[in-house]
């Protein structure tokens, strides 16, 4: 319900704290009911952080491992565009946290191959998962493949973000979404650039978005992750995390002020 109230009845009721599917008041990355983009090169690992992310999420478990990223357990929804359904499930599984309960039982996945997020017949069908299934979490992975139009233009990309905003208005949950982007990564005045020569796809994504994460390679398994946040005080931050291609999860390094 929409209310506009004064300076004094907003003092005297004031509002409840941002709270986080991921992180807390001091540290949060993701919202409740918030959009975020993460945008990657080719090959440098999105569909693997993403999946992460995701059953860390599901299973309650620390981000990167350390206290500062909490999460609480909740079903998530990861729709995979890309891969097989063969594939996608051997990639899981190979995990070690697909080895928990809580994470067995509430990461759902699957693959998405024609599924157009601009066509009525796709919104219904995905719009059907979410009330069986009730994630607090969407994962689109990634989000080009999900479109019947182009999403470098506002017109391709406006229906989706519409229908996205439906969703999480109507459902609560909140959207991760993968993009690629170019090999670099520019850093200007201390913020991530997210112009168009950063991020494929219109630059009315990044507008659109309540939180930015993107992913650079720094050598081997360890890569570079700048954060952009936008909910509450804007900040923005990086962390150097490693990959265990054992186990496919991973470890913080380093944060850096960015």
């Amino acid at each position: 319900m929409f209310q506009v109230q004064n300076i004094d009845e907003a003092q005297a009721n004031p509002p409840s704290p941002v709270q986080y599917i991921v992180g807390d008041g001091n540290s949060g990355i993701l919202p409740y009911e918030s959009r975020c983009v993460l945008f990657a090169p080719i090959k440098e690992g999105k569909s693997t952080l993403l999946q992460y992310i995701g059953q860390s999420v599901a299973g309650g478990l620390q981000l990167f491992g350390r206290a500062e990223y909490p999460t609480e357990k909740h079903t998530v929804m990861y729709v995979q565009a890309e891969m097989s359904q063969s594939t996608l499930h051997e990639r899981i599984i190979q995990s070690a946290l697909s080895g928990v309960t809580e994470v067995k039982l509430r990461f759902q996945h699957g693959t998405a191959f024609g599924l157009y997020l601009d066509t009525k017949e796709a919104q219904n069908l995905l719009e059907s998962e979410i009330q069986r299934t009730k994630p607090s979490l969407l994962l689109l992975d990634p989000l080009y493949k999900l479109s019947a139009g182009d999403i470098i233009t506002s017109e391709g990309f406006d229906p989706i973000s519409k229908y996205l905003d439906y969703l999480i208005n109507s459902y609560h949950l909140s959207v991760i979404f993968s993009i690629q982007a170019r090999k670099s990564i520019v850093v200007k005045s201390g913020k991530i650039d997210m112009g168009s020569q950063e991020m494929l796809g219109t630059v009315n994504i990044g507008a659109w978005v309540d939180s930015v994460i993107a992913v650079k390679n720094a050598g081997e398994t360890k890569r570079h992750l700048f954060f952009t946040l936008r909910h509450g005080r804007e900040s923005h931050f990086s962390l150097v995390v490693d990959f265990d291609p054992t186990l496919k999860t991973y470890s913080l390094l380093e944060r850096r002020r960015v």
